[in-house]
């Protein structure tokens, strides 16, 4: 349906027909500038999201590089944390392998200390027997 502006009807003289087309300008004026208003608007908003992208995307960039860092800090330190187990499995190692020496030892000189006790019972013994002989 036409806009009411243009609703009534032309008439056949010189002076309607000026006055249907001044109104059809104006009304076309009218929706144009409204138009341009919404186009200004969307220029602004497409303006704010540029920028809003712009921010986001230095953000990400931001994220990224601290990505990188954290993993290559977290590889320092898990190297650092394999070398320190490595280091304490030796260590350890070293620790079982000297209790065992030591135990090793230990019994040895319990079976030299049992061999002492048995030659000190037979020179008892022998002491006994040329005693009463």
């Amino acid at each position: 349906s036409p806009h009411p502006i243009l609703a009534s009807p032309v008439g056949p003289s010189p002076v309607s027909k000026l006055d249907y087309v001044t109104r059809l300008i104006s009304y076309h004026d009218q929706a144009i500038t409204k138009q341009n208003v919404l186009i200004s608007e969307l220029v602004q908003r497409i303006g704010a999201l540029e920028e809003h992208a712009k921010q986001s995307a230095s953000q990400n960039a931001t994220l990224v590089q601290q990505n990188v860092e954290l993993c290559q800090e977290l590889t320092t330190m898990k190297k650092s944390m394999d070398k320190a187990h490595k280091a304490q499995a030796k260590q350890e190692e070293r620790e079982r392998k000297q209790n065992e020496r030591r135990e090793a030892a230990q019994r040895e000189e319990e079976t030299r200390m049992l061999q002492v006790g048995l030659l000190q019972a037979d020179i008892d013994k022998l002491k006994r027997q040329g005693e009463s002989a």
